[in-house]
């Protein structure tokens, strides 16, 4: 998700400089999702654990994809394929509900052109050995990142359709829950999400 510069720079402003400060909210610890776990009426030790053999802690440590989890513990979702898991886990972070305060302007992507172009955005990194995705100026960059615009050009593909993914398409994505900054850089909110969506791509 992304913290707009310009809120942090309004409200230093209006409330002084020494009075905001901006913390980064870390993953969700293992005895908070027992205690979501118990509070949705169910076994903790024996959620943790499904969790744990299943490898979706990257899935549990976030708010949003934890309830995804707790919805059907015990049914078919969680004896089938994990990828289904991190598919719907994924898409879950890219598209948050309207209200959320991450939705500044409107939306430009449908979910599953947002699922192609993060996809493309973590085969360039991955494979091009980049952490982070720079949105500055080409000539300012860092060992390790990538610029926007490296990202951006050319189509994707979505079923039989074809579309143009441009800057603001791919900052529409870097946007999301999927990937954590600010506005000038960003990066994966955890390695096994663009592990999962390089692979899907």
């Amino acid at each position: 998700g992304e913290w707009p510069p310009f809120l942090e720079n309004g409200l230093k402003e209006l409330y002084g400089a020494d009075k905001v400060l901006v913390w980064q909210l870390t993953p969700l610890r293992a005895e908070d999702v027992r205690i979501a776990a118990r509070e949705n009426g169910l076994d903790a030790n024996e959620f943790l654990a499904m969790v744990s053999q299943r490898e979706l802690e990257p899935l549990a440590a976030r708010p949003l994809t934890l309830e995804l989890l707790l919805r059907s513990p015990a049914g078919a979702e969680w004896s089938g394929d994990v990828c289904l898991l991190y598919e719907r886990g994924c898409r879950a972070l890219l598209c948050e509900h309207a209200d959320s305060t991450r939705s500044i302007q409107t939306p430009r992507l449908d979910p599953n052109q947002k699922i192609a172009v993060a996809g493309r955005i973590a085969c360039a990194m991955l494979f091009g050995a980049r952490a982070n995705v720079n949105t500055t100026a080409v000539d300012h960059l860092q060992n390790g990142e990538i610029a926007l615009e490296s990202l951006a050009g050319g189509v994707e593909v979505v079923g039989e359709a074809t579309f143009a993914v441009g800057p603001p398409d791919v900052m529409e994505v870097l946007r999301s829950s999927l990937f954590t900054g600010s506005a000038r850089h960003f990066r994966w909110s955890h390695k096994s999400f663009a592990e999962f969506m390089a692979a899907r791509h």
